[in-house]
């Protein structure tokens, strides 16, 4: 899937997980979309590996809310429980088989007597891909609109379907048909929203006497790529060299155009709106007492580090211990099911506005100008994600804490007046030394070592910024050490990629934390029932 700068930096969800909080929600709202309004009840299936600890993650929070009509960056989400409860909609989860994608999740409900069967997955990052709409295969990743047509008269074959959609002059991304409840069904995706007449007119043209059930399903991200577009950069080398020319934040929003049309004025908007939600969540992370689902680690750790600056007894200076605290901050953020922006995960969601926000006070940066180092940091996500897997479970903590810290490298060093080569080189310094970092929670909520991680990563990111931005070049240039990254991730063991059995999570410690986790979470799920 191509990533536009706000897929790699964004989107705004809850925590504690982008994929099983974050993209669940996107799942679950995608379902309530198909199914028309919220039904009365709701049976959830999933992975085996996730069937018992779904309400630690808060997992089924994050898809209630998406069946609420909630959308994840809505404060309600967090709430979800709650409404549902007040709206009468009611909930299962079951198992589903050990051969489907680990981050699996269906979402199955009757609505006025009609099953509605919406199969998908939640990769990470808050990305989304919803394989199959009752029965018909799909291939759909929250990019374009979904035209949904069903009815008891319609028998068109896919390649029928997609003739109807061309005579119309419509340009459609893919063209499914099947059958499901005694109903012909047609699913078609558009790149653009189809004006109303335009609509009326394939509606006729698939179901002549008119479809019985008809929906319109909305993108689910913010800014879309187009299916059809074409990146203006291939490679680090090749937007360096016109980086140099027209500007790396011009370069940035160059690239963002080439995928989805969006203009500069667009891109900052969006990256003001991500650094407000930062701004508020650090802010409040800052403050201590932040009520950790689990409770592993401190909840007040990045007030306690924030102390310790201000007593002037830091080891660090101002700098390094301000971006630590404000990236643990995020992070407490994140574990306490808080609002965050992904970046790229929210397993390493504070490292990124944490080095930003030390590298802005240092240097009076305005909040235009770190909205600008977001977009900066995003574009190199975007080049790094030709190689690099962004989640712990496909690729080891390197992919989230790793990648994260490189981003934040690059905004540090614009941040500090870095030229594009600089900044480039900052990044790949950064990211080569977080080759090999693996992901093995003690126990399965985002919390040890996820949360300090964010800190390693910050300190990762100014290593990396003060070098660059020193002239110190990296040896092997960054379009090799993406290569090299993604032949590590390839090779780290399963175990080292959030299996729950290597690493900390083997130590008698890691089991002894899983138990009082299973316990608590068995307590949450009979709370709830």
């Amino acid at each position: 899937m191509k990533m536009g700068l706000f897929d790699v930096i964004g989107p705004v969800i809850h925590g504690p997980s982008s994929n099983h909080t974050g993209g669940v929600n996107r799942l679950g709202y995608l379902a309530y979309c198909f199914m028309g309004k919220t039904p009365e009840h709701v049976h959830f299936l999933c992975h085996p590996l996730n069937i018992t600890g779904y309400s630690g993650q808060h997992t089924d929070v994050a898809l209630l809310a998406g069946c609420l009509g909630i959308r994840e960056y809505d404060p309600r989400s967090a709430k979800a429980m709650d409404l549902a409860v007040k709206q009468g909609l009611t909930f299962d989860f079951s198992a589903l088989d050990e051969s489907v994608h680990r981050n699996s999740y269906y979402v199955h409900a009757d609505v006025d007597g009609f099953p509605w069967e919406i199969d998908g997955t939640s990769p990470g990052g808050a990305f989304i891909g919803i394989s199959a709409v009752n029965g018909v295969a799909v291939d759909y990743d929250g990019s374009g609109w979904i035209y949904y047509f069903g009815d008891p008269g319609l028998k068109l074959k896919k390649e029928e379907a997609e003739a109807a959609v061309k005579s119309l002059g419509i340009s459609a991304v893919s063209t499914a048909c099947g059958p499901h409840a005694g109903l012909g069904q047609v699913l078609i995706e558009t790149p653009d929203a189809l004006s109303e007449e335009k609509a009326e007119a394939l509606e006729k043209a698939l179901c002549p006497e008119g479809a019985k059930v008809k929906r319109a399903v909305p993108p689910i991200r913010n800014i879309v790529v187009r299916a059809d577009s074409v990146p203006c950069y291939s490679s680090f080398a090749e937007m360096v060299e016109d980086a140099e020319k027209i500007g790396i934040f011009e370069a940035a929003c160059k690239y963002e155009a080439s995928l989805s049309g969006a203009t500069p004025e667009r891109i900052m908007e969006e990256a003001l709106m991500e650094l407000e939600v930062e701004e508020i969540s650090t802010a409040r992370g800052l403050k201590g007492d932040n009520d950790l689902i689990a409770g592993f680690a401190g909840g007040s750790d990045a007030k306690k580090l924030a102390e310790l600056g201000a007593s002037g007894r830091s080891i660090c200076g101002p700098v390094f211990n301000s971006a630590m605290a404000k990236s643990l901050a995020m992070a407490e953020i994140s574990a306490s099911a808080g609002r965050i922006v992904a970046s790229p995960t929210s397993g390493s969601a504070g490292t990124l506005p944490g080095t930003v926000f030390a590298a802005a006070e240092r240097f009076g940066s305005s909040r235009e100008e770190q909205a600008k180092a977001y977009a900066v940091a995003a574009l190199m996500g975007c080049l790094m994600s030709k190689e690099c897997m962004f989640t712990g479970s496909g690729g080891g903590c390197m992919g989230e804490i790793g990648c994260a810290a490189a981003m934040a490298a690059a905004a540090a060093c614009y941040l500090a007046g870095g030229t594009p080569t600089q900044i480039v080189n900052a990044c790949a310094i950064a990211l080569k030394n977080s080759f090999g970092l693996t992901c093995d929670p003690a126990a399965p909520p985002v919390e040890i070592p996820c949360i300090k991680r964010n800190a390693m990563g910050a300190a990762l990111a100014l290593m990396g910024a003060e070098l660059g931005l020193a002239g110190v070049e990296s040896a092997v240039p960054m379009d090799d050490v993406i290569i090299a990254f993604r032949n590590i991730q390839d090779n780290l063991p399963v175990c080292m990629r959030a299996g729950g059995n290597g690493g900390l999570s083997m130590t008698a410690t890691g089991r002894r934390m899983q138990k009082e986790w299973n316990e608590k979470v068995a307590s949450m799920v009979r709370a709830e029932r």
